[in-house]
């Protein structure tokens, strides 16, 4: 403990951060910029063209989480500055035969393929128009098919992937 407080160093680093806090000054790395100064975003479009229940419903409580969680305010068409539609067009799952690389090995993987539309309700202007998103899952297995459990779960996490895909893409290409 001595040798902090003598450490001239190690004093002026808790002094400039005590400055930096008594100003209001915040580190938000969790904060994310929409385009055009845009505050809210409405996910009330999000639909479901394949024939697995519930992607739809699964996809906006997950968007709707990454957004909360980067203080992103979800609001109404009618009260949001960025209407974002999603449309999930198709979900493959496929086995690739890894045997001639190691044994008797397979990898599964699991694809889904969305549609991003974001219109800008304070100009009409449309920002992307149908911009295909993939959210992708595979593994390894020694199994040739996949129990329910398990393709649930990959089903779960490529859903996970295509969600933050869609984020990263509003959010990182402005």
């Amino acid at each position: 403990m001595k040798t902090f407080l003598v450490n001239p160093l190690l004093r002026w680093g808790w002094f400039f951060l005590i400055l930096l806090g008594g100003c209001g000054f915040q580190l938000n790395r969790n904060q994310v910029g929409l385009p055009a100064g845009a505050r809210h975003i409405s996910l009330a479009e999000v639909s479901n063209q394949t024939f697995i229940p519930r992607l739809d419903i699964d996809l906006k409580q997950r968007l709707a989480g990454l957004f909360s969680r980067a203080s992103v305010p979800v609001k109404s068409v009618q009260a949001a500055d960025l209407a974002f539609k999603v449309v999930i067009v198709n979900s493959t799952q496929s086995r690739e035969d890894l045997a001639e690389f190691n044994g008797q090995t397979y990898r599964f993987v699991v694809i889904h393929t969305a549609l991003l539309s974001v219109t800008d309700n304070r100009t009409g202007k449309m920002l992307f128009d149908k911009a295909p998103v993939d959210g992708r899952f595979d593994f390894e297995t020694q199994s040739t098919q996949l129990t329910t459990d398990q393709t649930l779960e990959a089903r779960r996490k490529a859903l996970d992937q295509l969600a933050q895909g869609l984020a990263n893409k509003l959010t990182q290409n402005f």
